[in-house]
């Protein structure tokens, strides 16, 4: 696309969600995702995999279909804008004004009238790695008008004191994720935005939706940014903020058989929810197809029917949902009853990518220069 503001042509990558050729009357919202330093536009595919991750998600019914921008942000040539801090110093300021105009001037316009997006706040969102997370935090918090959800990866954090109208941000975004890698958090990655996680309930209790992560015995790399948006995604666009179900979800009954073992696989679509399961007991295993599934607020019920020896035994649930945990009751017949609190799972690790162009040694997880760029 040609860039008015740096006068020379640029390059994205635009990832377009299954059936978007074939149903050609749809309209999608769009995520604009960006990479970190010492990268470029092909960062989020080629090491990234951001089309596997939302292929797989899409298919799993766990994320609602959208478009995701990829371009490269100028971050190999951005400058420093001077110190932060004052007298104390800090950390240096990075310009991105540059890159600002060609994503709202340029960018943005080009997709909304090449592709079928839905071309309002509501359905725009921004996230980014490392610098680009920064890049997020200071486009998106200085233009609300145009983005409704903010992802951070590994680039600071945003806090309640850092928005001079706060009334305007509850308003006017409707999800803030902030993710880190386990073997970073607590370093000196916090510094943009504060203490990310305490800046982060802080906007809970502000009453802004927002999210934090930690991806387990991961530090400032791509296995970390990948599961980052494997979580937001999600989150993204859904026509009902709060709980999002959809995932696995495993608890473990103390029944009068025994304990049983369930993994409960929920996939919610607005105010529709579907549930069903695979329970264990003894080294047995059943699946579960459940009934009358309703999801109202943040309380969960649905029904499991038997036959008991030619009667139908109905085992009801209800479940109080609260982040990541949902706390259950366990209801069989008249006989009795048992309560276990299931916890969502965490996607397993993908394997190793090999990176190309970093040289010996070079893995996967490596965040370093694979070229220099002498402009755009």
């Amino acid at each position: 696309f040609f860039s008015k503001t740096t006068d020379s042509h640029h390059k994205a990558f635009v990832y377009t969600p299954p059936g978007y050729e074939k149903d050609t009357e749809s309209r999608y919202p769009v995520l604009y995702l960006q990479h970190g330093w010492g990268e470029d536009e092909n960062g989020w595919s080629a090491q990234g995999h951001a089309n596997l991750i939302m292929d797989n998600l899409i298919a799993d019914g766990k994320a609602k279909p959208f478009i995701i921008v990829m371009t490269y942000g100028m971050t190999n040539d951005v400058p420093l804008g001077g110190p932060r801090g004052g007298a104390g110093g800090g950390r240096p300021a990075f310009n991105f004004d540059k890159f600002k105009g060609v994503l709202m001037d340029d960018l943005v316009p080009y997709v909304d009238a090449n592709f079928r997006t839905l071309a309002d706040q509501p359905n725009r969102a921004m996230a980014g790695l490392s610098m680009g997370g920064m890049q997020t935090r200071t486009i998106a918090q200085a233009n609300l008008d145009r983005f409704s959800a903010i992802g951070l990866f590994s680039g600071g954090s945003i806090s309640a004191d850092s928005n001079a109208n706060m009334d305007e941000f509850k308003r006017k975004v409707k999800l803030v994720f902030v993710g880190y890698g386990s073997k970073e958090h607590g370093g000196n990655r916090g510094g943009f935005g504060g203490d990310p996680k305490a800046a982060t309930e802080g906007l809970k209790t502000a009453g802004v939706n927002a999210h934090f992560y930690v991806s387990q015995d991961t530090a400032h790399e791509w296995q970390s940014w990948r599961r980052c948006l494997y979580q937001m995604a999600p989150l993204l666009f859904r026509d009902k903020v709060g709980n999002d179900l959809s995932g696995t979800w495993n608890a473990d009954f103390d029944t009068q058989r025994g304990l049983q073992k369930y993994a409960f696989t929920f996939k919610q679509d607005g105010a529709k929810v579907t549930a069903n399961a695979t329970a264990e007991l003894d080294g047995q295993k059943r699946e579960i197809e459940f009934k009358d599934v309703e999801f109202k607020d943040d309380t969960l019920t649905f029904v499991e029917i038997l036959d008991a020896q030619g009667r139908e035994l109905r085992i009801t649930y209800a479940g109080k949902v609260a982040g990541e945990e949902i706390k259950f009751h366990r209801a069989v017949g008249d006989f009795g009853s048992s309560d276990s609190v299931a916890k969502r799972e965490v996607p397993k690790a993908a394997p190793a990518v090999p990176a190309r162009g970093l040289g010996p040694g070079a893995g996967a997880g490596d965040h370093r220069p694979r070229f220099y760029r002498q402009g755009v």
